[in-house]
């Protein structure tokens, strides 16, 4: 893993990007045929996956990682991108929630 100098603006920047770049990609997610109707998913459905939380002390790798968690989730689940955008902002922690 590379070693990068601790400096909070850029840490918090790059989260935000990493963010971004999720509900960009759920947003350019091409529909799913579903043979089978998709089951309403609640949070405590969700929850149960014991989703990874999100703080701005994690690296890009980490962000990355934390992403590709949570999709996993959100196939099996079969998750709409509301649930999804609802489900990953409840993951963040401290100052990345804001």
């Amino acid at each position: 893993m590379e070693h990068r100098p601790q400096n909070p603006t850029n840490s918090v920047d790059e989260m935000a990007q990493a963010i971004q770049q999720l509900v960009n990609a759920m947003q350019h997610q091409q529909p799913q045929v579903v043979d089978a109707p998709v089951q309403h998913n609640d949070m405590n459905e969700f929850m149960c996956h014991k989703p990874p939380k999100f703080n701005s002390k994690a690296t890009p790798n980490e962000a990355d990682a934390w992403i590709q968690e949570n999709e996993k989730i959100f196939r099996v689940l079969g998750c709409t991108d509301a649930q999804k955008l609802e489900y990953a902002t409840f993951l963040l922690n401290g100052e990345v929630e804001y």
